[in-house]
């Protein structure tokens, strides 16, 4: 074999492994997009049942101490990673949680809310406006 051949070789063999690459980068982005839409499509079914003064609590299984957190936002980030942020149900501090998306077991819970409208929550976020640290 020449070394003409072997280097023509080489290179369709590396642009074979880029393509294997490019192909499951996509696969990985489609997961977190899939799962934020999951999410959030789940969460507006179980938003619909609420009633007048009640609004969504959620646990995040395995998370942080099994803390409560009022969720105000939900993105993608990266190929495999959503993040929440909102408010800690103790303390109403800004939290942000973020959850690989093989990884991902919610607990919604309805909640009283008194001296306030229930808010109704889980935009998407651009990166601007997490940036900007804007939650809305």
């Amino acid at each position: 074999m020449s070394i003409t051949h072997e280097l023509v070789q080489a290179g369709e063999l590396r642009d074979r492994r880029a393509h294997i690459a490019a192909e499951a980068a996509a696969y990985q982005l489609q997961a977190a997009s899939s799962a934020l839409e999951g999410v959030r499509g789940m969460i507006q079914q179980f938003e619909a049942t609420l009633e007048d003064g009640e609004e969504i609590a959620m646990l995040v299984i395995g998370g942080p101490s099994g803390e409560v957190i009022f969720p105000a936002a939900i993105e993608a980030s990266g190929p495999d990673r959503l993040i929440f942020t909102g408010t800690t149900g103790t303390d109403q501090r800004v939290c942000m949680v973020i959850q690989h998306v093989s990884q991902l077991n919610l607990m919604l819970k309805s909640v009283k809310v008194e001296n306030r409208d229930a808010r109704r929550v889980f935009r998407l976020v651009s990166e601007d406006d997490m940036s900007a640290g804007r939650l809305t």
